[in-house]
């Protein structure tokens, strides 16, 4: 983990449905929003990882930062308290 350092954004895995909570520094995951703690952080290994406990690759093509229409389809919108863009997105 990094410390606290990363920004943390909306990820959309490869499936193209499913999101997670994302450190843009060290690349930890949170499934669920509403638990955001050192806890309940799952630790991943690049490249080719799946989802704990799923086949979702969390990586690969159709992966990348999730959209707005995406994030409020599964009612996360309560949980963004900013919006930016991620480096590379424009």
């Amino acid at each position: 983990m990094c410390g606290g350092n990363g920004a943390l954004g909306i990820w959309r895995c490869a499936d193209r449905s499913t999101l997670v909570i994302q450190c843009d520094e060290c690349n930890d995951i949170w499934p669920d929003p509403a638990k955001i703690a050192a806890a309940d952080v799952i630790r991943i290994e690049l490249p080719a990882s799946k989802l704990p406990g799923t086949s979702v690759f969390i990586y690969g093509p159709g992966a990348g930062w999730a959209t707005d229409e995406e994030v409020g389809r599964v009612g996360w919108t309560k949980f963004v308290k900013s919006k930016g863009t991620a480096l590379g997105e424009g």
